[in-house]
């Protein structure tokens, strides 16, 4: 008789989903693995009194989020070989030799507590089981798992890179803690974007375990353009300097046809850009959403016109926001800033360049208004290049497959 096949668990470590409102893309991601896999659970580094719904078969575990931190001096002592052989390792193999150096006592603060919260959730593991481990950020969920397959306590695992875990420029001095250690145990390194994976194949050593799956979301129906309405613009982050709000205001000031222009986010800068929005000509009518539930965002999508959605971001991961917009058929107008590029394009929208003038913004709005990009033919084909690239169903299954099976991945 054939034996049973072991049941298979997925382990993965979070910043806090599910709790708060942050790791939205994850939502459907997990809900998706769930198909997959018999049991997940998830560790949240961080939790709050906000819990967000998972699948029945999804456990939340909070030993990390509640794991006491302070470290005694005898534990450096009694743990000096791992810590030493571990930050030789990371010293050496890194570019930034200096930047590591001065990050010394951070890093082995951080690389002491690694240790001992991989010791607090291995104690979880069943052996009995199929046990598969994944990281959502190159943060301390994927140092966790990069000790316990240095301490040979498992056997494989992954880890994703989103923004500001992968681009070296997002960060102080351009210096990314333990990135060569981590990369060195991982068995798969996966960039929520085609251009983040390229960019870490020219900025790393380990070519050959970096990968790309986008996020996807499912096809929640096409927005109902009405030609002869108010040209409408919409813009969906949080309202920071990074997002560059700001520039859409002053790209606004050049127009002088009626515009609706609706924000959904929030952020420390919206009262200052509330303030800067109030001065825009009359032609321009201006809606702050503030916080905004993703459900009733999609709401707004599935029953009111828009005529394109504008992201003018310094840098981007990838641009979920962006992705939303497009599973509706709308165009987009963005900057070609990181991986924008792998959802704007001609056939989506108008790709500017990176630190495009609001002069030139604006004149690409101009154009767009009055030209086939605004047309309900133009948007099937939008519509089209979502269903290609940011399918759920379809991105998901392919995630899995990266989850369990080793393919393309240099062995041990």
């Amino acid at each position: 008789m054939k034996p049973a096949a072991k049941t298979s668990v997925l382990h993965i470590i979070s910043s806090s989903y599910p709790y708060g409102s942050l790791e939205q893309p994850y939502e459907v991601e997990i809900r998706e693995l769930s198909r997959y896999f018999d049991e997940i659970v998830i560790y949240p580094l961080s939790s709050s009194p906000v819990i967000r719904t998972v699948p029945e078969n999804v456990q939340i575990n909070l030993t990390l989020s509640t794991f006491n931190r302070k470290i005694k001096f005898t534990r450096f002592l009694s743990h000096f070989w791992f810590l030493t052989r571990t930050i030789m390792f990371e010293i050496t193999k890194s570019g930034s030799f200096f930047q590591a150096l001065r990050n010394l006592r951070y890093s082995v603060n951080s690389l002491l507590q690694c240790y001992l919260l991989g010791d607090a959730i291995y104690k979880l593991f069943d052996q009995n089981k199929e046990n598969y481990f994944y990281s959502l950020w190159m943060n301390d969920g994927a140092l966790i798992f990069s000790i316990l397959k240095d301490r040979k306590k498992i056997k494989k695992f992954a880890f994703r890179v989103n923004g500001y875990d992968l681009f070296e420029e997002r960060v102080k001095n351009g210096y990314l803690p333990f990135r060569n250690y981590n990369y060195d145990k991982a068995d798969k390194v996966i960039s929520v974007s085609r251009f983040g994976a390229e960019y870490l194949k020219r900025k790393t050593k380990y070519a050959n375990k970096i990968t790309w799956n986008f996020c996807g979301i499912y096809d929640p129906g096409v927005n109902p353009l009405d030609p002869s309405g108010v040209y409408t613009l919409v813009s969906c982050s949080a309202v920071i300097h990074l997002k560059r709000i700001d520039k859409i205001i002053e790209s606004l000031r050049y127009l002088d046809f009626p515009v609706r222009w609706i924000h959904f986010g929030n952020g420390k800068l919206f009262e200052e850009i509330l303030t800067q929005s109030k001065s825009l000509p009359n032609n321009i009518s201006v809606e702050f959403m503030g916080e905004t539930r993703n459900s009733e965002v999609m709401k707004f999508y599935s029953s009111t016109s828009v005529n394109a959605f504008i992201h003018l971001s310094e840098s981007e991961g990838l641009g979920l926001a962006i992705i939303e917009a497009q599973s509706f058929g709308i165009p987009a107008i963005a900057v070609n800033s990181d991986a924008v590029c792998d959802i704007v394009n001609d056939s989506t929208g108008i790709l500017l360049p990176a630190f495009s003038e609001p002069a030139e913004i604006a004149k690409a709005i101009k154009e767009h208004r009055g030209g086939y990009k605004n047309t309900v033919q133009f948007r099937k084909g939008v519509k089209e290049y979502w269903k290609g690239n940011f399918d759920a169903v379809h991105n998901y299954q392919a995630l899995f497959n990266l989850l369990v099976n080793n393919d393309g991945v240099r062995k041990e």
